[in-house]
């Protein structure tokens, strides 16, 4: 009998005891996690470690992409059953048995049902093994979605239309807004065909931006026209009204104003004075707020009437788009120029508030405005009388839409609240006269520039309107007269 060595018998023990343990690994390996899909459907799979190999039992039931390091994407293919082992950077394992079954038509339809419900006029149907989804829309949202949740699903047929009726009013809308006489919108399925020609290129893409407000299926043929077939088109008017009122701080506070964070209420700016004899000052105007305002008149007249501020002028100029519309508010002082030979001359010079407003209308009808204010007063005069002049000068811009009001605070000081030469606001006295008289709580009102850019629809029927106001104005001010006359007596 052979003999075995020591050695050869420890080495058999080793073998043993590698075997055990590969029985009791095998023993409690981890179950594999079970999945069930349907045909077409997609999963995500997040193992919970850094991916480094993938495994796929069968690929034609099942197709895997990476998506990061640590998760993937499982697509079912077909109907059967595979498993997805995945292999981990650092020695990590673990395996997925998934099972996909066939989706049927009625469940599919189902879903889509489901999403549809709320659209009136459409209609899912299985029809020789295909799904179709039918019908007409009535609403724009209706058709977009649609189109985006079945350009995802290329097994289903789609055969929803727009409604003839939503077309037509949808291309009428487009062609209103447009505004263009050169612009022609078609329908031509389920698209609207921008097409004609217009007189500059800024046009083109001001009418595919409106348009597509409306639909996202826009096609755009639009052309610049050569100068001899340009159409004519009226330019765009503008209505820019001015009203300047003192108003106290509570009034102010309860008009609702959105205020731009540009500076204190209180501040009136600060001035550097010229000392030559022409009276000339350059300076900066800090301290100003700008903001917007909405639905102006009801709101004034409400503070006339309960005595939180009083109106100390209005204007209204009419300009065409991107023109520019001027105010002024004062008087025009002398200011004698020695000339040559010993020879002088008088040259006037503004005192008061000058505005000038420029308007321009976007593509969605809002109105960029553009605002250039400056505000003087006499501060003083020399040893000869020549009077020192202070200067304030603002420049701004705000988009805000037709018929809203722009705010300026903080332009008016005392000053320039006497320097206004306006019509006697009542009872016969100036507004100097009434601006220094001794009034209580002085501090505690301010005066406040609103600016109103409006788009003139009826041009005609606009200077009507200005043509009322103007009478109505001479009325108030000859019934005034006849009250003061009848006091007298």
């Amino acid at each position: 009998m052979k003999q075995i060595s020591p050695l050869h018998r420890l080495a058999c023990r080793i073998m043993a005891i590698a075997a055990m343990i590969v029985f009791a690994a095998s023993a409690f390996a981890e179950e594999p996690t079970r999945m069930e899909l349907v045909s077409g459907q997609s999963a995500t799979l997040e193992p919970g470690f850094a991916v480094d190999k993938i495994a796929v039992g069968d690929p034609e039931v099942i197709g895997v992409a990476r998506t990061s390091d640590s998760s993937m994407l499982v697509n079912a293919k077909n109907a059967g059953q595979s498993n997805l082992i995945i292999l981990g950077t650092s020695g990590q394992q673990k395996e997925y048995l998934i099972r996909v079954r066939a989706g049927t038509l009625d469940d599919d339809a189902a879903v889509l049902r489901e999403m549809f419900g709320g659209m009136e006029g459409v209609e899912v149907k299985v029809v020789g093994g295909r799904l179709v989804v039918t019908g007409e829309v009535f609403n724009a949202e209706h058709y977009d979605k649609i189109v985006a949740t079945l350009a995802s699903m290329p097994e289903v047929i789609n055969q929803v239309n727009m409604s003839p009726v939503m077309k037509r009013i949808v291309g009428d809308q487009i062609k209103k807004e447009i505004n263009r006489p050169g612009v022609v919108v078609k329908a031509i399925k389920n698209s609207f065909v921008l097409d004609g020609m217009v007189a500059v290129p800024d046009d083109i893409g001001r009418a595919e931006k409106i348009a597509g407000l409306y639909s996202k299926n826009v096609v755009n043929t639009l052309k610049v026209a050569p100068e001899a077939l340009k159409p004519y088109q009226k330019p765009e008017l503008i209505e820019v009204t001015m009203h300047i009122m003192e108003l106290s701080k509570n009034a102010l506070r309860d008009l609702g104003v959105h205020w731009n964070p540009l500076g204190d209420m209180n501040a009136d700016g600060t001035s550097q004075y010229s000392t030559e004899s022409s009276g000339d000052a350059t300076s900066k105007l800090t301290g100003t707020l700008t903001g917007t305002l909405s639905s102006l008149l009801p709101k004034m007249r409400r503070i006339k009437d309960t005595g939180e501020g009083r109106s100390l002028m209005n204007q209204v100029v009419i300009t065409k788009q991107g023109g520019e519309a001027k105010f002024f508010a004062g008087t025009e002082i002398p200011i004698s120029i020695a000339q040559s030979l010993g020879t002088m001359s008088v040259e006037f010079k503004k005192v008061g508030m000058t505005l000038n407003v420029s308007p321009n209308i976007d593509p969605l009808s809002n109105i960029d405005t553009g605002i250039h204010v400056e505000s003087s007063a006499v501060i003083s005069e020399n040893a000869d009388g020549v009077p020192t002049i202070s200067t304030n000068n603002l420049s701004t811009a705000l988009n805000v839409a037709s018929g809203q009001s722009i705010v300026l605070g903080g332009l008016i000081g005392q000053r320039e609240l006497e320097a206004l030469s306006l019509s006697p606001p009542d009872k016969g006295l100036s507004l100097a006269q009434l601006n220094r008289r001794t009034r209580a709580g002085v501090d505690g009102w301010e005066v406040v520039v609103f600016i109103t850019p409006s788009i003139v629809q009826n041009p005609a029927q606009a200077g009507r309107e200005i043509d009322t106001r103007v009478q109505e104005s001479f009325k108030k001010k000859d019934l005034e007269r006849l009250r003061e006359q009848a006091g007298k007596k």
